[in-house]
């Protein structure tokens, strides 16, 4: 897959390091911005045992994101669909960039840590085994082992005075 040119990820590495530190100090500290009344979650549903809930993830909340109403454990489905801005005029969704500096389409790729999906203060790589290939309509289903509880869903960017775009996200239990 093609990446940025050298010259261009060499400018971002200060700012990459500088949010990295940012982003540890504020999760270590439990002090991550309160999205309050932003978040915008559907009351979770349980039926039959199964737990599920729809989630609005607007890339304007940053890595702050949206938290689950419902707590969940164990095989967990997720389906992601929508794009955003999070990188400058660069179009993401849950897992590629797709678009350059400019907005013109690229070879899409999956960044190292910034600009897609994470899920409780972690880039989705974490909870998956494999990155799955890209879908031009930027949908993804996929499954987790979750931890016991809630579960945040963000987009990976603390500088969110320029972020456009949301994730509409279904979670689900899957029978243990």
């Amino acid at each position: 897959m093609n990446r940025h040119p050298l010259s261009q990820r060499q400018g971002r590495a200060p700012l990459r390091a500088l949010c990295s530190a940012a982003l540890l100090v504020l999760l270590l500290t439990g002090n991550v911005w309160a999205a309050g009344s932003a978040q915008e979650s559907m009351a979770g549903t349980t039926q039959g045992g199964v737990t599920s809930e729809t989630l609005t993830v607007p890339f304007r909340l940053g890595a702050a994101g949206v938290q689950t109403t419902n707590s969940y454990g164990g095989r967990t489905q997720v389906k992601v669909r929508g794009t955003g801005q999070a990188s400058g005029a660069e179009w993401s969704d849950a897992f590629y960039i797709f678009t350059n500096a400019q907005g013109d389409p690229v070879e899409p790729y999956h960044p190292d840590f910034w600009f897609t999906l994470w899920i409780n203060g972690v880039p989705v790589d974490a909870f998956v085994d494999r990155i799955p290939p890209y879908n031009p309509s930027h949908v993804y289903v996929f499954q987790i082992s979750a931890p016991e509880g809630p579960l945040t869903f963000a987009v990976g960017d603390l500088g969110i005075d320029d972020n456009a775009g949301e994730y509409q996200i279904v979670v689900r239990d899957l029978p243990h």
